[in-house]
């Protein structure tokens, strides 16, 4: 089999290389302001990524997101959130105190997670997640 050289009139390539670039630079663009921007969504900031916490009442905080109705939270002790010990959709602050204490949603001496999302004609993403453990001590026997 012999292959044949291409013809001066059709090149092996595009003419115009960089239209494959501007191409890809069109849709990156499109991509990520269709998407949405992180933006939409809060920023966790009470408590940190990986504290510890004692006490009877923890008060989680996020940042504001221009325009929300609404803001969500989930607590739960896997990081998938497969079944939230905490689950509320109906904050309408910046942020939520959760009982800490024996008998409360969260038990002691374990690691939890924890996201947060705003309601802005529709629910953003959820925020980045966070973990914290639990300091507290479970009374004896239980």
């Amino acid at each position: 089999m012999r292959l044949r050289p291409s013809s001066p009139s059709s090149p092996p390539f595009p003419s115009r290389p960089s239209s494959i670039f501007t191409g890809f630079a069109m849709l990156l663009t499109v991509l990520l302001i269709g998407c949405g921007s992180s933006a939409d969504v809060p920023s966790l900031a009470y408590p940190g990524d990986a504290d510890t916490l004692s006490g009877t009442q923890v008060t989680f905080s996020w940042s504001a997101v221009e325009s929300a109705a609404l803001y969500r939270i989930e607590i739960a002790s896997d990081s998938f959130f497969m079944n939230p010990a905490v689950s509320a959709d109906t904050i309408s602050s910046t942020f939520f105190s959760v009982d800490f204490s024996f008998g409360g949603p969260l038990e002691g001496q374990r690691f939890y997670y924890w996201h947060a999302a705003a309601y802005v004609e529709g629910w953003s993403a959820w925020s980045e997640t966070r973990s914290f453990y639990n300091a507290n001590v479970n009374p004896p026997g239980n």
